[in-house]
């Protein structure tokens, strides 16, 4: 349902009008008396009037993005995906990600085992990693189309509170993965731990002791999606971790 409004942004005044009185009318059938708020520029799912062009989120219809950029704050989620959530159902808005401001999204996904440690050992990451990271990466030289510095990592590890999320403990003897990122033994891991409306928005973040016999501590995929944290016996070592997953968060 459709009521009379103005929309005063930016010097430009957009009017949307009712046809008749009939306040029932379907959203479909309803035409409007200026195009103004039926044009999308860029092609984001924002029609232009919203895009006050501001720098500053206030809501879905005064979202302060550029009208001509489909990804104003340049983080490579488009504006109307983090203003409405995507089409395929992800739910962006409530990781707390804004259209001005460039976020970055990590779920985290962990093994357990007693390879060669001093005993059973889980591989999920503390709350200290997580800051560690988050400080980081907030503290990032990096400019902002709000006019901050920064960037707003949001790493969705198990329990959250958030009912969105995905992260989960994931099962396996020995916690080695056999071969590396792109063979079957991770690509399966991922392909039943991690949604696929997930893809191309959240990085996938899998914490193993180690993989392909190696003593690497991590691996990703240039230009992906995809991480490895394969920490051995260091598991602990908050400063180690942490340093970790920014690295190779940085080759992705």
């Amino acid at each position: 349902m459709l009521r009379r409004s103005i929309l005063a942004a930016v010097g430009v005044i957009c009017v949307v009008a009712l046809a008749d009185s009939d306040a029932k009318q379907s959203t479909s059938e309803v035409p409007y008396a200026f195009t103004s708020c039926f044009v999308d520029s860029d092609g984001d799912r924002i029609a232009d009037c919203y895009e006050t062009n501001t720098g500053v989120f206030i809501s879905a219809t005064n979202t302060g993005t550029d009208p001509t950029a489909p990804d104003t704050d340049g983080d490579g989620l488009k504006d109307g995906d983090e203003v409405y959530g995507t089409t395929a159902g992800l739910n962006l808005p409530s990781f707390g990600v804004s259209p001005v401001h460039k976020d970055v999204l990590l779920e985290y996904d962990w093994m357990a085992d007693s390879t060669g440690c001093s005993g059973p050992h889980s591989h999920r990451p503390t709350p200290a990693m997580l800051s560690a990271v988050a400080n980081a990466f907030a503290n990032a030289p990096i400019a902002n189309s709000d006019g901050t510095t920064g960037i707003r990592v949001y790493q969705d590890l198990s329990p959250s509170g958030n009912p969105n999320s995905e992260s989960n403990f994931v099962a396996d003897a020995d916690g080695i993965i056999v071969g590396e990122i792109g063979d079957p033994d991770y690509e399966t891991y991922m392909d039943n731990n991690f949604e696929p409306n997930r893809k191309h928005y959240f990085h996938w973040v899998l914490f193993a002791h180690s993989y392909n016999g190696s003593n690497s501590t991590g691996q990703a995929t240039l230009g992906g999606d995809k991480m490895l944290i394969t920490m051995g016996c260091s598991f602990a070592d908050v400063s180690y971790v942490s340093k970790t997953i920014m690295h190779e968060l940085g080759t992705t």
